[in-house]
């Protein structure tokens, strides 16, 4: 999912056509907080059994007014959109997530071990169901994002002597 603006006022254009500089300074500038704040709370928003997928999420400066937030693990997007069926998690890990989640086998005498093999065996057959956080996030965050990058317009506007 994307956010995109234009504002093609008389003021910002005429600012653009004194300065592109200064106004595409300032608009990185307001991306970069808006990019900072969706961030933060992608991770917050992130599915946790280890972390490790919101410590993955990551925003960065791409080019000049573009800016994007990414979470950098293979598995995001299955959990963002969930999976069909084929692959599943490692045995290992389908254990240290019983684990951290202290999920107990129903039936008395059932190992970790075996429990974890029908969990990959029943993923493998139906998939994993979504569990949206990015996408959600960024519909949260859009309208602070586009009065971030507005301020930064003015700001602009205002730096080049504009009207």
């Amino acid at each position: 999912m994307r956010i995109d603006l234009s504002d093609n006022s008389r003021a910002v254009v005429a600012a653009f056509m004194r300065s592109p500089q200064v106004m595409a300074s300032e608009v990185d500038l307001g991306l970069k907080r808006g990019a900072l704040e969706v961030g933060r709370t992608e991770r917050q928003a992130a599915p946790k059994a280890f972390g490790t997928l919101a410590q993955s999420v990551i925003d960065r400066r791409v080019a000049s007014m573009h800016h994007q937030v990414t979470a950098g693990v293979n598995y995001a997007l299955a959990v963002e959109r969930g999976s069909g069926p084929g692959g599943s998690p490692s045995q290992q890990t389908l254990e240290d997530w019983i684990r951290v989640k202290g999920i107990a086998p129903r039936t008395p005498g059932t190992t970790t071990r075996a429990l974890a093999f029908l969990i990959g065996r029943k993923i493998r057959r139906r998939g994993t169901p979504a569990q949206p956080f990015a996408e959600p996030t960024l519909r949260e965050k859009q309208p602070r994002v586009l009065q971030l990058v507005r301020q930064s317009l003015e700001r602009g506007v205002r730096k080049v002597g504009g009207l």
